[in-house]
């Protein structure tokens, strides 16, 4: 369900950003078979931790924070978020209420965490905003969205 990339954390010139384009530059492109089932993947070097969705741009991976834990830089800042993001039940959260599944036009798998439940919502509303133009025969003459 999780690829876990760690590098070293004795060197200074090594970050999670390179375990994290390891992962997207290399094993992504070459053991794409790795991914099939995989609902994200993690980079660290002991100091930070940060993931993201198969085929996610490394720039857009980020951390994963709880309530308490407001910062990194530390091996314990890391084991703590670690054990929160690997918890089985914000694994399962994630997997059933923010993961879709697809593939690109090479059949390659992809995988997006996103707020699914958002998603729906503003879809339904496209939906909405539809069916009424079609009752109005498209004649708009105002309409103001209103968000919460």
């Amino acid at each position: 369900m999780v690829l876990i990339e760690c590098k070293t954390p004795v060197r200074p010139s090594v970050s999670w950003f390179d375990g994290a384009l390891q992962v997207h530059d290399d094993y992504e492109t070459n053991v794409p078979e790795l991914f099939v089932a995989n609902i994200f993947s993690v980079a660290s070097e002991g100091k930070d931790l940060r993931y993201g969705s198969i085929r996610m741009p490394v720039n857009l991976w980020g951390p994963w924070r709880t309530d308490d834990a407001p910062t990194t830089g530390t091996m314990a800042d890391v084991a703590k978020a670690a054990r929160g993001l690997f918890e089985p039940r914000v694994l399962l959260d994630i997997l059933a209420n923010f993961t879709l599944f697809a593939t690109d036009s090479k059949k390659r798998g992809l995988n997006f965490i996103l707020p699914i439940a958002a998603a729906l919502a503003a879809i339904e509303e496209e939906q909405k905003m539809r069916s009424m133009l079609r009752r109005n025969r498209g004649r708009i003459t105002a309409i103001v969205p209103i968000r919460k």
